[in-house]
């Protein structure tokens, strides 16, 4: 039997749960809460699996610094680069846009784009191959593609 988890998120302290759902695996639910959290300065998670008496017996407030994880969303970017340089967010995210469109083209024209202090970004073309469906288990043959590569310059960290 799998198990399952009855989640409720509550976006403030004494709100009425503002999502409630039914998960079937622990991966559902790291998913979940990580969907949860996503922009949140606080929220409490109440779950339960359906054989335990009281449901509150893993709830948890989990305040978003501590959260954090070790990768930027684009809003938080945009949002980073509008503080440190005082332009509004739209404005940083049109020159944000512009930049990656500028990078885009590049690599289609010229295959490789190398920016001092950032890195190197190159397409690759990766080999067809046979893989197998995941979910019925066939046989299916994955076809050759192009793909972009980046190496980080030794200096950025």
């Amino acid at each position: 039997m799998m198990p399952r988890f009855k989640i409720r998120v509550y976006r403030d302290k004494d709100e009425r749960p503002a999502v409630e759902r039914i998960i079937d695996s622990v991966r559902q639910l790291d998913l979940f809460i990580r969907e949860a959290i996503t922009g949140l300065d606080w929220v409490t998670i109440s779950c339960s699996r359906e054989d335990l008496q009281d449901e509150n017996q893993c709830a948890m407030k989990l305040p978003k610094p501590l959260l954090e994880e070790d990768e930027m969303k684009m809003a938080e970017i945009i949002r980073e680069v509008s503080l440190r340089t005082n332009a509004s967010q739209k404005t940083v995210k049109e020159v944000i846009s512009a930049w990656l469109e500028v990078v885009r083209e590049s690599l289609q024209k010229d295959g490789k784009v190398m920016i001092r202090g950032l890195g190197t970004f190159s397409v690759q073309q990766r080999k067809g191959r046979r893989g197998r469906n995941p979910r019925t288990g066939e046989i299916i043959d994955i076809p050759p593609r192009k793909t972009v590569k980046f190496k980080p310059a030794r200096d950025l960290l």
